[in-house]
């Protein structure tokens, strides 16, 4: 598949453009005065997460259209290679492992090949120790002084986790 499969050359993708437009500048308030249904309409719950759709503009029509760009550009096996390591990220001929990270560590997740579990474990216990030194003021800045605050700066997806968490 390749990139282009993603985007406007999609049917999916037209559809939705002049869905859009169609909808225009409707407000989300006024979306809400005309079908008190819609936080029940738009709100889905999956593996215990509570997804709510409803406070962003669109409407049935849009929400099948984007179920159908979903169907038409394949997105159930990308998530399944995805979750079997296959080499996803074609800008850098790598796996997106980053589902290992959220996995029980007692299920594998193999790369090549390989169980990178025990990998993402210790990593995960580097991590716990950081944080728990960081917490009980035993790690020192350059000034010798316990280090009270920290900065994350991330980019794309690598600041959704942190601030998601904070």
């Amino acid at each position: 598949m390749t990139n282009e499969t993603y985007g406007p050359q999609t049917s999916a993708w037209a559809k939705l453009e002049e869905k859009a437009a169609f909808l225009g500048e409707t407000s989300i308030a006024s979306m809400f005065a005309d079908d008190p249904m819609r936080g029940e309409k738009f709100s889905r719950e999956a593996s215990g997460v509570f997804f709510d759709f409803s406070r962003q503009r669109l409407s049935s029509d849009i929400f099948e259209t984007l179920i159908a760009l979903a169907e038409e550009t394949d997105v159930r096996s990308g998530i399944e290679r995805m979750f079997s390591g296959e080499h996803v990220n074609n800008t850098e001929d790598r796996p997106a492992m980053h589902v290992a990270l959220r996995r029980p560590v007692d299920i594998p997740a193999c790369v090549d090949g390989e169980n990178v579990m025990p990998f993402v474990e210790a990593e995960h216990t580097k991590m716990r120790s950081l944080v728990n030194q960081l917490r009980a003021g035993q790690l020192h800045g350059h000034t010798g002084k316990p280090i009270t605050d920290v900065v994350n700066i991330g980019i794309g997806g690598s600041y959704i986790g942190p601030l998601m968490a904070t």
